[in-house]
């Protein structure tokens, strides 16, 4: 694709904060609800090998939030995309190599991803405590924004984060493992078990069953937000209807 068809604004921050001369191959738009989000491959003189850089162009207000938030993350040994630089409205990242988790539990939920993705949260969580009941909350906790890359898993997207309660992500990454085709399989259940069990040894909460009783409930409403957003569709609604008369359990 020809550089032009990127916005003027990306072309811009490219030249902007490259200080050597990049030269743009190609580029593809990835999928993103809220901002224009860009794949970007080149190589530089000095290293002839294509080198690949993730574009974030901002329609609103939130760059200096979202680059914030991955800054002060790296410093804390989390694992998240390195900011390479930024302009008033476009932030530049290194691209994270690897599938999203969203596509490995959907072939496959193996019981190691839920482990990972538990100690990812927990990380993070301990990086940003505000208090006893608050964190920064990632937000959009959703399995796409979560890749793995060498058997690690690495958090992309914070522009959504906000302070609020410890169970807030745990919350939306269950109900995002549920409510993706195919809906609230036996395996998926597991896979959530797998994923607080895990988050409950290392945060060091000791009653698993009255934690899992209160994100039941949680879950519920979390899953009814989700089905409203989405137009409540009858398979999802069904599902739903069954978790919550006890018909699946977590």
């Amino acid at each position: 694709m020809s550089s032009q068809q990127l916005p003027r604004m990306v072309i811009g921050a490219l030249k902007v904060v490259i200080n050597e001369d990049f030269t743009l191959t190609a580029f593809e738009k990835l999928q993103s609800r809220r901002n224009e989000v860009y794949k970007i491959m080149g190589s530089y003189p000095s290293q002839p090998s294509p080198q690949i850089i993730v574009a974030k162009f901002y329609h609103q207000p939130g760059i200096a939030h979202e680059t914030s938030i991955l800054r002060e993350a790296a410093t804390k040994q989390v694992l998240v995309p390195r900011v390479i630089g930024t302009t008033s409205n476009v932030l530049l990242m290194e691209y994270i190599e690897g599938p999203n988790l969203c596509d490995l539990v959907t072939a496959n939920p193996q019981a190691k991803y839920g482990r990972q993705l538990a100690t990812w949260l927990v990380e993070f969580q301990n990086a940003f405590q505000i208090d006893q009941n608050s964190v920064l909350v990632k937000g959009d906790a959703r399995l796409r924004n979560f890749i793995l890359q060498e058997n690690r898993v690495v958090g992309v997207d914070f522009e959504e984060g906000y302070i609020g309660s410890y169970n807030e992500d745990l919350i939306e990454l269950c109900a995002s493992i549920l409510d993706t085709a195919p809906l609230f399989t036996k395996k998926k259940f597991q896979l959530c078990n797998v994923i607080l069990r895990s988050y409950t040894r290392q945060r060091k909460i000791r009653n698993l069953k009255q934690f899992k009783r209160l994100l039941r409930s949680l879950l519920i409403d979390k899953l009814w937000q989700i089905s409203g957003r989405r137009g409540n569709p009858p398979d999802l609604v069904e599902h739903i209807q069954r978790f919550e008369k006890g018909q699946l359990t977590l």
